[in-house]
């Protein structure tokens, strides 16, 4: 490998990407805030939000070639569930930014933080954040 070149698993001898998975690095908070807020604003018909439906979302992101880098998905009956949501929404209640687990109940200040995590990660990668808000709003 020649100096200045950045190796990837996904690069060919040229340089071309031939995988169609499109990468791309966010920090994992940043993902998981995306898709929780997502989720948030598409509450099904009672007004609740699951982890299973925060879930789905990042599968969504997952089958759209997003690379959702660690977050663990399994199956259960009826979707996807991700413990890393449940234990980000179990931090957000110790801390008070949540009121329950599932249905995710967030208070104020739980909005406002996961706001500031993505409005932080937009100014350092807006184009990524541009490709997950497009795939969760669809």
């Amino acid at each position: 490998m020649s100096e200045g070149k950045i190796w990837s698993p996904f690069l060919t001898q040229k340089g071309d990407f031939p995988m169609e998975k499109e990468t791309t690095t966010i920090r994992q908070e940043a993902l998981l805030a995306a898709a929780i807020l997502a989720a948030l604003s598409k509450r099904d018909s009672k007004g609740l939000t699951r982890i299973e439906d925060v879930s789905a979302l990042l599968f969504k992101l997952r089958n759209a070639g997003i690379d959702i880098g660690e977050v663990a998905l399994r199956r259960v009956p009826g979707g996807f569930y991700s413990e890393d949501i449940e234990a980000l929404i179990g931090h957000y209640l110790a801390a008070g930014y949540a009121e329950q687990m599932s249905p995710v109940k967030l208070t104020d200040k739980g909005h406002r933080v996961l706001e500031e995590i993505i409005e932080l990660e937009r100014r350092e990668k807006p184009e990524v954040l541009k490709r997950i808000e497009t795939v969760l709003s669809h």
